[in-house]
Order: structure tokens, then sequence, then C-alpha cells
């Protein structure tokens, strides 16, 4: 019994390697190509393996397996993101079957200022998770939805993130 352990640590850590370090994490994922919709005043970089679809005033990522989106869009005349913010939240209490709906953190998005809620909700088929951001600009406002399913793995979450990290707002 004994040795089946050893042989477990020798091939976790690698052979030669007594140490206990732990292994170094994985690099961070980096983004892809660069989608924009100029009209809209949008780009983003797409996470590697994630898909992109654009309209006139939107764009939405998708991650691989359906397990994660994010949306970008630019309301029409949507300007102030108090407005955008509820407006937003009640589409998704249309959509879904909320569960719990809490304020955000407050953090900005693409340097701007934002107002967010993060929304619990049940689907059909999955329970989800949905961070709402309402972006104001100058001119314009956006609002940012990431939407997680229950129990996504936690590499789309963080391809998510840097997505959000790599988003430009003008307007």
């Amino acid at each position: 019994m004994l040795l089946v352990g050893a042989a477990a640590v020798a091939l976790a850590t690698g052979p030669g390697d007594d140490s206990e370090e732990p292994a170094p994490p994985p690099p961070p994922p980096t983004a892809g190509r660069t989608t924009s919709v100029p009209a809209a005043g949008i780009a983003v970089r797409v996470p590697r393996g994630w898909s992109a679809s654009r309209s006139r005033r939107s764009v939405v990522l998708r991650g691989p397996g359906r397990s994660a989106a994010i949306t970008v869009v630019a309301p029409p005349g949507g300007r102030g993101n108090a407005p955008v913010l509820r407006s937003a939240l009640d589409e998704l209490r249309r959509r879904y079957r909320v569960q719990r709906a809490g304020p955000g953190d407050g953090r900005r998005l693409a340097g701007l200022p934002t107002a967010s809620a993060v929304v619990s909700a049940r689907s059909r088929r999955a329970r989800i998770k949905v961070l709402v951001a309402a972006v104001q600009g100058r001119r314009r406002s956006w609002l940012v939805e990431v939407f997680a399913a229950e129990g996504a793995p936690a590499a789309r979450l963080v391809e998510g993130q840097v997505a959000l990290g790599s988003l430009r707002l003008r307007g």
C-alpha cells in the first residue's frame, strides 16, 4: 500500500523531484483576436476557444460548452446607467425565475463608472449567475452581462475575466 502511495507522489511531482513544493500554477489565459462594433463604441478581445457574434449595437461572446457568455450592448438612446440597469434587471425577471438579486461591487468597467447587480436565477434547464453592469460613457451607456451556468468550469470564468479586462468602450 505504501508503494502505491509513493508511486502516486512520484507521478504527481515528476521524476526525481522529492521536494514538497507545489507545482506552479498554469499561466493565465490570454485573449485572442479582437472583435469590435465601432459604431457602438465596443471592442473586446475574444478568449481562445470562444465564439463571437456581432450586430449593429452588440457583441456576444460564448464559451465552449455553453457554460459562460458575455454580452455587450449599446442600447438605443441609452443614457444614464441607472435606467439601463433597471431595464436589464426587469428583462432578466421576465426571462428567468430570479431567486436573488443584489448590488454589484461598484467596480469600473473599461475605466468607466459602472452600476451593477449580481443575479442568481433559474432557466428551464439550469441555474445561472448573471453579473449585470450598466457602464456610463460621455455620450452613451452600455449594458454588459456575464452569464455563468452553475458548475461552469473555473477556466471559463477566468477566460471571461480576461475578456472583461480587455473591454474598450468609447462614446
